[in-house]
């Protein structure tokens, strides 16, 4: 008989703690997801007098603080910010120089999280010639 009362308390033990495992790693992983959702947006817009012109987006919901970095293909830093807005953008005008490729790369951080972003522009020019012919 004891067996018998001792066998439906141990299930019932371990079915609560079961539910607890579930539900405390569930919960981590929905607090994991909320920073996993700020990423930044990074769009080319064209060009505007000669230049390539970026727009940065990031949202920011928590309004906690950031830092933007933008570099080159040769790890030098052309910018530099810190904000905390919930929705940031900002327009970046970048020259072409005498390269036909552009590579840009966003370094975003915040504390232990960092998210980077490279952005690669490729340029091609050509020319097209047309001969019209009229018969007189």
């Amino acid at each position: 008989m004891k067996t018998q009362t001792k066998n439906p308390m141990r299930t019932i033990a371990t079915s609560i703690l079961f539910f607890l495992v579930i539900l405390v790693s569930g919960t981590s992983a929905m607090a994991h997801d909320v920073t996993g959702n700020q990423k930044p947006g990074i769009n080319y817009l064209g060009k505007s007098e000669g230049q390539h012109v970026v727009q940065v987006n990031f949202e920011n919901a928590n309004s906690q603080p950031w830092a933007l970095s933008v570099q080159d293909a040769d790890g030098n830093i052309l910018y530099t910010t810190k904000f905390n807005e919930q929705n940031f953008s900002k327009k970046f005008q970048v020259a072409q120089g005498d390269a036909p490729d552009v590579k840009l790369t966003f370094v975003f951080t915040s504390g232990k999280t960092r998210h980077t972003q490279t952005l690669e522009i490729n340029t091609s020019s050509y020319t097209v010639e047309d001969v019209t012919v009229t018969k007189l």
